[in-house]
């Protein structure tokens, strides 16, 4: 190994690709120039997702004893309710959430299910 070369435990760099963007942020670095534009506009749903994501995580980081999904859409009220429960649900999947076992209710009087960090 050169003396230059980065190891496991050095502090990740910070580049920029060709677009002057920040990598691997750059949704036109994702996709290819014969891409139709709809690959274009995945690329960026999925940088979109991810942002999504990490703001859900720190909701439920911010509060120990849980949230609902209800809960979770008042504290992001930009997002699409559909958006933040898919999210919810893939941090549960990735193991990062997990449900509480308990329930509370939701501003239309239904039950929902109580999701907290693992």
């Amino acid at each position: 190994m050169s003396a230059d070369q980065a190891t496991l435990f050095d502090t990740p760099t910070t580049t920029t690709c060709p677009h002057g963007r920040t990598q691997p942020e750059c949704p036109f670095c994702n996709t290819r120039r014969t891409d139709p534009p709809t690959s274009l506009n995945a690329a960026r749903t999925a940088i979109g997702n991810s942002k999504l994501r990490a703001t859900i995580y720190q909701h439920h980081l911010e509060h120990p004893n849980g949230l609902t999904d209800n809960q979770l859409q008042a504290l992001i009220p930009t997002a699409h309710p559909g958006s933040v429960a898919k999210r919810r649900h893939d941090l549960t999947t990735a193991g990062l959430l997990t449900n509480t076992g308990t329930t509370r209710p939701t501003t239309y009087g239904v039950d929902a299910t109580v999701w907290t960090t693992t």
